[in-house]
């Protein structure tokens, strides 16, 4: 009697190549087959195959998403400055959806949207092999903030604007000018030229020579119009 062994070597291995193999052996032509069978158990590290970033305005919810392939599945945790976040019913709703013994879909629900939630979110996936990462981006929407940082006289009738503005993800589409002359209570609108919406700067004219303005600046975009800022101090125009 003869002993053969056989060895099937599988390279490059994938999903595909995951599952049962028969061996058969026969005793020549006309002997009896013998069969043994064999199972390749596929195991892989975590790799990232699709995410999805979200937006909303704030005061309401967006929702982030991302998904892993690894076996055995990989556990997912999301990041944000660093800190692992955790489920809170006022703030974040973690919910996963096992779409195969090997792949896991992860979102991420952002509630009572602040300001302080946008930015850039990790998205983690770890199992016994290794992890791998998603960056996932947080886009909150509001009415743009202005801040006036300077405002110089330049001649007698012009004094010199200049300020920042957060726009938060949405492009500015105007600014609205605002002040008042000497004394009075009364705000007036500057309509002498409209503002670039791509500015950060603009010359004020037609003003009294010196007299003393209070003013303020807002912004506009597609959520809305924001709070006006009044610069600190009135300025004489000289």
């Amino acid at each position: 009697e003869g002993v053969v062994s056989s060895q099937l070597v599988v390279s490059d291995i994938s999903w595909e190549d995951e599952g049962g193999y028969s061996c058969r052996a026969r005793d020549g032509n006309e002997g009896r087959i013998e069969k043994n069978k064999a199972t390749i158990a596929v195991q892989a590290k975590p790799v990232n195959v699709g995410k999805e970033s979200g937006s909303g305005n704030v005061s309401q919810t967006l929702e982030l998403s991302c998904q892993f392939e690894g076996k055995p599945l990989p556990i997912v945790s999301w990041l944000l400055h660093g800190k692992v976040i955790t489920e809170d019913p006022e703030k974040y709703e973690i919910t996963e959806d096992n779409i195969s013994d090997k792949t896991v879909n992860s979102l991420l629900k952002i509630l009572n949207l602040e300001h302080k939630d946008n930015g850039t979110y990790l998205c983690h996936g770890k199992n016994a092999h290794n992890s791998d990462t998603a960056i996932v981006d947080a886009f909150v929407f509001d009415s743009p903030a202005v801040q006036v940082d300077h405002i110089v006289a330049v001649s007698s009738t012009k004094l010199f604007i200049n300020w920042t503005v957060t726009s938060w993800n949405l492009p500015v589409t105007g600014y609205i000018l605002s002040f008042r002359e000497g004394d009075t209570n009364a705000w007036k609108y500057h309509m002498v030229s409209q503002i670039n919406a791509g500015s950060t700067s603009y010359l004020m004219a037609n003003l009294s020579a010196n007299t003393p303005y209070t003013i303020k600046m807002a912004a506009k975009n597609d959520h809305g119009t924001g709070e006006f800022n009044t610069y600190h101090a009135s300025v004489n125009t000289l």
